[in-house]
């Protein structure tokens, strides 16, 4: 009984493993969209309500998703209360602070700070083309690591049954009892107890990410 249920552990080790690199996976998809969603908050404050840029980052810090509202929270804080600094700067700097560490996907964090080396020197026409000019290069960027992205997910799930199947089989074929009926069924064991794991941790874990087009996919 303690093996089976060591075994199990290992398979649900193994699989929890493959199913956390994949969501890991899914989330830097899911982090380009939601980007996107926030600049396009951006661009309409300044477009439609005619707001100032650092006013307009306030704005819309509470609209966006909660991941990025500390980032732009903490740039609208800093412009006010260190007008002598530029724009670019308490971007850049607050952008390294906050949002660094916790985009999966560094392309995006280099696209982001691109686009506030010059905005805040831009007039507000200029600042609207230079937010839909980073929004297509999200879209590129999207677009490139789309396909990988999935591929990966696929990959790291079937990897974390896999060897964590493979692994219970080598345990119980050494150290199960060689006339035990542990020991002559340890494949067969090893791959029933592997997918009935995986069918449960299916179930119960989200498989579901967001493509380029912001539509899901499993």
């Amino acid at each position: 009984m303690i093996k089976i249920l060591g075994s199990l552990i290992v398979i649900f080790a193994g699989i929890g493993f493959g199913f956390h690199k994949a969501a890991k996976e899914q989330k830097r998809l899911e982090q380009g969209i939601a980007i996107k969603r926030m600049l396009y908050l951006l661009q309409g404050e300044i477009r439609y309500g005619f707001t100032p840029l650092p006013e307009a980052v306030l704005k819309i810090s509470t609209k966006t998703e909660k991941e990025y509202q500390p980032f732009l929270k903490k740039v609208a804080k800093q412009l006010e209360t260190h007008s002598e600094e530029s724009f670019a700067k308490v971007w850049e700097q607050t952008l390294e602070q906050k949002l660094k560490n916790i985009l999966y996907e560094p392309k995006f964090y280099e696209i982001l700070k691109n686009m506030g080396e010059t905005i805040g020197y831009l007039d507000q026409q200029m600042q609207e083309k230079t937010i839909l000019l980073t929004i297509e290069q999200l879209d590129d960027q999207i677009f490139l690591i789309k396909d990988q992205v999935i591929k990966n997910c696929k990959m790291y799930r079937s990897l974390g049954i896999s060897l964590s199947v493979l692994i219970v089989i080598i345990l119980l074929k050494h150290f199960a009892p060689q006339d035990s009926v542990l020991s002559s069924a340890a494949i067969l064991f090893g791959i029933l107890a592997g997918y009935v794991v995986a069918v449960i941790m299916t179930l119960v874990l989200p498989t579901v990410g967001i493509n380029a087009d912001g539509a899901e996919y499993t």
